[in-house]
């Protein structure tokens, strides 16, 4: 694996990553660049839409099967995916919207927790996100089954993305089952009818709104939670919450590698710096940019702002539940896809 950019110092981290994706490319015959500057990582993931042939297409793809990852796929099936998920968004509430959701439900599962003296674990905080979406996607057209299946479902992914395990096919296929039901029961159904039954269609709802939270909200708000310790003002406000957001993606993130196939010579200052047909992979923590962590270009995260409304309204509420022993997404945590969850790995 050749480097590019020596921005970030070198880590044991580093090292057993370079190997681990130099024995990956020998082995799949691919040429890999392991990108560590931030400007260079802006070009590429301005240039490129293809994700490649590393771990989104051999790992993540087959892991979130029934679903289609929007993420991971790419080619024709990711350009007809993008152009109905960008239809489907203009149908969808704004973000405002959601953070009166997530602000009102947040502080309710404070309350109640504060009140029962009980802790608000992965599993709770979990729940609370999907019926934060679910809200958001469906008003009260819902259940609490509805909510628990796709809890139980979203741990199943987990595991399996973070090649923790084999995930449980018919957990996952009775989450699906729910969230078509769900759908077809929407003032959603009538975008695309009968077609909400394809992998495509139904995708663009259980894996940006319901599965992907359900995944990273919990391991992001740990790494917030874990980074806190460390703040001089431990309670941030505005644009204080932002940034801290930013720096546990950064340093945190549950599943931190960009991913790009180049098919052009890359050119930076009239000079080639990574040539046509590579693979270029990038780990948010060494880019060392806060503007990169959703990535850039057409690829880049397409639930960016939702997320971010998601965290910076229900930390605002939460962080202030930390000193009174309620606020506890460290316990019960599993299947993270970095040591989020105590369980030390090479990412």
């Amino acid at each position: 694996v050749m480097l590019v950019g020596q921005k970030a110092a070198p880590t044991i981290q580093t090292f057993c990553r370079s190997f681990l994706f130099k024995i990956f490319g020998l082995l799949a015959g691919l040429k890999i660049v392991n990108v560590r500057d931030p400007a260079v990582a802006k070009l590429v993931m301005s240039s490129s839409n293809q994700k490649g042939y590393t771990l989104e297409n051999r790992i993540a793809t087959p892991a979130w099967l029934p679903v289609i990852s929007l993420e991971s796929v790419d080619g024709d099936l990711w350009w007809m995916m993008k152009k109905n998920f960008k239809e489907f968004q203009k149908h969808l509430p704004s973000t405002s919207t959601l953070q009166t959701i997530v602000t009102t439900n947040v502080k309710k599962m404070v309350e109640e927790h504060q009140q029962a003296r009980k802790k608000i674990t992965a599993e709770t905080f979990i729940l609370f996100t999907i019926e934060v979406f679910l809200t958001y996607l469906f008003g009260d057209k819902w259940n609490k089954t509805d909510a628990d299946i796709i809890v139980a479902a979203s741990w199943e992914w987990r595991k399996e993305i973070a090649m923790r395990g084999q995930g449980n096919k018919q957990l996952k296929e009775k989450c699906v089952h729910h969230v078509v039901s769900l759908i077809t029961n929407s003032a959603l159904f009538p975008l695309f009818g009968e077609k909400w039954e394809e992998p495509q269609y139904f995708s663009l709802v259980l894996q940006p709104y319901l599965i992907s939270p359900a995944i990273n909200m919990v391991d992001i708000f740990v790494a917030m939670k874990h980074l806190l310790k460390g703040q001089k003002d431990p309670l941030l406000k505005g644009e204080g919450v932002r940034e801290f957001m930013k720096v546990a993606l950064r340093d945190m993130h549950p599943f931190p590698i960009l991913e790009r196939y180049v098919d052009k010579d890359i050119v930076l200052n009239g000079k080639v710096i990574i040539e046509a047909h590579t693979q270029v992979i990038m780990f948010a923590s060494e880019i060392f940019e806060k503007s990169t962590i959703f990535g850039v270009g057409e690829r880049a995260c397409a639930g960016a702002d939702l997320a971010k409304t998601f965290i910076v309204s229900a930390w605002s509420v939460l962080q202030e539940s930390i000193s009174d022993g309620v606020f506890c997404p460290e316990e019960g945590h599993k299947y993270s896809g970095r040591n989020n969850d105590l369980e030390t790995n090479f990412s």
